[in-house]
Protein backbone atom coordinates (compact mmCIF):
# COMPACT_ATOMS: atom_id res chain seq x y z
CA UNK A 1 0.00 0.00 0.00
CA UNK A 2 1.33 3.41 -0.97
CA UNK A 3 1.60 5.72 2.04
CA UNK A 4 3.31 8.61 0.23
CA UNK A 5 1.30 11.84 0.52
CA UNK A 6 1.86 15.49 -0.38
CA UNK A 7 3.25 17.74 2.35
CA UNK A 8 2.44 21.44 2.43
CA UNK A 9 4.39 24.02 4.37
CA UNK A 10 2.28 26.42 6.37
CA UNK A 11 3.67 29.90 6.99
CA UNK A 12 2.26 32.20 9.67
CA UNK A 13 -1.42 32.98 9.12
CA UNK A 14 -4.64 33.77 10.93
CA UNK A 15 -8.25 32.68 10.99
CA UNK A 16 -10.22 35.80 11.90
CA UNK A 17 -13.58 35.80 13.64
CA UNK A 18 -16.32 37.61 11.74
CA UNK A 19 -16.39 40.34 14.41
CA UNK A 20 -12.62 40.89 14.31
CA UNK A 21 -12.66 40.97 10.49
CA UNK A 22 -15.32 43.70 10.61
CA UNK A 23 -13.20 45.73 13.03
CA UNK A 24 -10.05 45.33 10.93
CA UNK A 25 -11.58 45.76 7.44
CA UNK A 26 -14.87 47.59 8.01
CA UNK A 27 -18.47 46.61 8.70
CA UNK A 28 -19.14 45.58 5.10
CA UNK A 29 -16.02 43.39 4.89
CA UNK A 30 -15.75 41.17 1.81
CA UNK A 31 -12.28 39.62 1.67
CA UNK A 32 -10.95 38.53 -1.73
CA UNK A 33 -9.79 34.92 -2.25
CA UNK A 34 -6.30 34.58 -3.76
CA UNK A 35 -6.91 33.68 -7.43
CA UNK A 36 -6.82 29.92 -8.00
CA UNK A 37 -7.47 29.04 -4.36
CA UNK A 38 -11.25 28.74 -4.58
CA UNK A 39 -12.78 25.33 -3.99
CA UNK A 40 -10.49 24.40 -1.11
CA UNK A 41 -11.84 23.91 2.41
CA UNK A 42 -9.65 26.79 3.62
CA UNK A 43 -7.96 29.32 1.35
CA UNK A 44 -6.01 32.58 1.68
CA UNK A 45 -7.37 36.06 1.15
CA UNK A 46 -5.52 38.72 -0.84
CA UNK A 47 -5.81 41.11 2.13
CA UNK A 48 -3.24 41.04 4.94
CA UNK A 49 -3.15 42.14 8.58
CA UNK A 50 -0.28 43.51 10.72
CA UNK A 51 0.45 41.60 13.92
CA UNK A 52 2.26 43.20 16.89
CA UNK A 53 3.75 41.29 19.82
CA UNK A 54 5.76 42.47 22.83
CA UNK A 55 9.12 42.31 21.01
CA UNK A 56 8.46 42.24 17.26
CA UNK A 57 5.84 42.75 14.57
CA UNK A 58 4.97 41.11 11.27
CA UNK A 59 3.47 43.65 8.85
CA UNK A 60 1.66 41.40 6.34
CA UNK A 61 0.21 38.21 7.83
CA UNK A 62 -2.05 36.05 5.66
CA UNK A 63 -5.76 35.82 6.46
CA UNK A 64 -7.47 32.50 5.77
CA UNK A 65 -11.05 32.10 4.57
CA UNK A 66 -13.77 31.35 5.36
CA UNK A 67 -13.92 33.47 8.50
CA UNK A 68 -14.48 31.78 11.87
CA UNK A 69 -17.76 32.47 13.66
CA UNK A 70 -16.67 32.73 17.29
CA UNK A 71 -12.95 33.41 17.78
CA UNK A 72 -9.70 34.40 16.10
CA UNK A 73 -6.84 31.90 15.84
CA UNK A 74 -3.31 32.84 14.77
CA UNK A 75 -0.85 30.11 13.77
CA UNK A 76 2.87 30.89 13.93
CA UNK A 77 6.10 28.91 14.20
CA UNK A 78 8.17 28.57 17.36
CA UNK A 79 10.75 30.89 15.75
CA UNK A 80 8.02 33.51 15.17
CA UNK A 81 6.86 33.14 18.79
CA UNK A 82 10.38 33.67 20.14
CA UNK A 83 10.94 36.69 17.88
CA UNK A 84 7.66 38.24 19.04
CA UNK A 85 8.34 37.53 22.73
CA UNK A 86 5.40 35.12 23.08
CA UNK A 87 5.14 31.73 24.75
CA UNK A 88 2.80 30.22 22.19
CA UNK A 89 1.81 26.62 22.99
CA UNK A 90 1.88 23.77 20.46
CA UNK A 91 -1.78 22.89 20.03
CA UNK A 92 -4.34 21.32 17.75
CA UNK A 93 -6.34 23.79 15.71
CA UNK A 94 -9.13 25.60 17.61
CA UNK A 95 -7.54 24.82 21.00
CA UNK A 96 -6.79 28.43 21.90
CA UNK A 97 -7.92 28.74 25.53
CA UNK A 98 -5.06 30.07 27.65
CA UNK A 99 -2.84 30.92 24.68
CA UNK A 100 -1.30 34.41 24.36
CA UNK A 101 -2.83 37.30 22.47
CA UNK A 102 -1.50 40.04 20.18
CA UNK A 103 -2.55 43.33 18.60
CA UNK A 104 -3.89 43.12 15.04
CA UNK A 105 -4.01 46.18 12.79
CA UNK A 106 -5.99 46.37 9.55
CA UNK A 107 -6.91 49.17 7.16
CA UNK A 108 -10.09 50.09 9.06
CA UNK A 109 -9.14 49.50 12.68
CA UNK A 110 -7.28 47.45 15.24
CA UNK A 111 -8.12 44.81 17.80
CA UNK A 112 -6.29 43.39 20.82
CA UNK A 113 -7.06 39.70 21.10
CA UNK A 114 -6.51 38.31 24.58
CA UNK A 115 -5.84 34.73 23.40
CA UNK A 116 -5.56 32.81 20.16
CA UNK A 117 -1.87 32.56 19.21
CA UNK A 118 -0.71 28.95 18.83
CA UNK A 119 1.95 26.87 17.12
CA UNK A 120 -0.08 24.36 15.13
CA UNK A 121 0.66 20.73 15.91
CA UNK A 122 1.88 18.96 12.76
CA UNK A 123 -1.00 17.02 11.28
CA UNK A 124 -2.43 15.09 8.35
CA UNK A 125 -5.85 15.75 6.84
CA UNK A 126 -7.07 12.34 5.65
CA UNK A 127 -10.18 11.19 3.76
CA UNK A 128 -12.26 8.60 5.60
CA UNK A 129 -11.65 5.96 2.91
CA UNK A 130 -7.86 6.48 2.96
CA UNK A 131 -7.76 6.07 6.75
CA UNK A 132 -10.04 3.02 6.74
CA UNK A 133 -7.92 1.25 4.10
CA UNK A 134 -4.96 1.58 6.46
CA UNK A 135 -6.82 0.83 9.70
CA UNK A 136 -6.20 4.37 10.97
CA UNK A 137 -8.55 6.43 13.12
CA UNK A 138 -9.27 10.10 13.77
CA UNK A 139 -6.84 11.63 16.31
CA UNK A 140 -4.43 8.71 15.95
CA UNK A 141 -0.76 9.65 16.27
CA UNK A 142 1.51 8.58 13.40
CA UNK A 143 4.96 9.43 12.07
CA UNK A 144 5.85 11.24 8.86
CA UNK A 145 9.10 10.59 7.01
CA UNK A 146 10.37 13.35 4.74
CA UNK A 147 13.31 12.58 2.52
CA UNK A 148 15.44 15.36 1.10
CA UNK A 149 18.87 15.77 -0.43
CA UNK A 150 19.91 17.93 2.50
CA UNK A 151 18.48 16.53 5.71
CA UNK A 152 15.92 13.70 5.71
CA UNK A 153 14.08 13.06 8.95
CA UNK A 154 11.10 11.37 10.59
CA UNK A 155 8.61 13.56 12.46
CA UNK A 156 7.00 11.90 15.46
CA UNK A 157 3.73 12.97 17.10
CA UNK A 158 1.80 13.73 13.89
CA UNK A 159 -1.95 13.84 14.55
CA UNK A 160 -4.34 12.32 12.00
CA UNK A 161 -7.49 14.32 11.23
CA UNK A 162 -9.93 12.05 9.42
CA UNK A 163 -12.50 14.17 7.59
CA UNK A 164 -15.41 13.86 5.18
CA UNK A 165 -15.24 15.40 1.74
CA UNK A 166 -11.47 15.24 1.16
CA UNK A 167 -10.12 13.93 -2.13
CA UNK A 168 -6.65 13.03 -0.82
CA UNK A 169 -4.53 12.90 2.31
CA UNK A 170 -2.18 15.83 2.85
CA UNK A 171 0.25 16.66 5.67
CA UNK A 172 0.81 20.14 7.08
CA UNK A 173 4.07 21.20 8.69
CA UNK A 174 5.29 24.68 9.55
CA UNK A 175 8.29 26.60 8.24
CA UNK A 176 10.55 25.57 11.15
CA UNK A 177 9.78 21.91 10.52
CA UNK A 178 10.36 22.29 6.78
CA UNK A 179 13.72 23.93 7.45
CA UNK A 180 14.66 21.08 9.79
CA UNK A 181 13.92 18.61 6.96
CA UNK A 182 15.76 20.71 4.37
CA UNK A 183 12.71 21.24 2.16
CA UNK A 184 11.01 24.32 0.75
CA UNK A 185 7.81 24.44 -1.21
CA UNK A 186 5.65 21.39 -1.76
CA UNK A 187 7.19 17.98 -1.14
CA UNK A 188 6.14 14.44 -0.26
CA UNK A 189 6.27 12.37 2.89
CA UNK A 190 5.62 8.78 3.89
CA UNK A 191 3.12 8.04 6.66
CA UNK A 192 4.45 5.49 9.16
CA UNK A 193 2.07 3.77 11.61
Amino acid sequence: MNNVIPVTISARHMHLSEADAQTLFGADVALTPVPGSEGKKQYPAVERVAMHGPKASFPRVAVMLPLYKEFTQIEISLSDARAMGLEAPIRNSKDVVGSPGVKLVGPAGEVDIDQGVIVSRRHIHAPIEWAEERGLKHDQVVKLEIRSDIRSLIFDDVILRVEKGLSRAVAHIDVDEANAAGVSGACEGTVIY
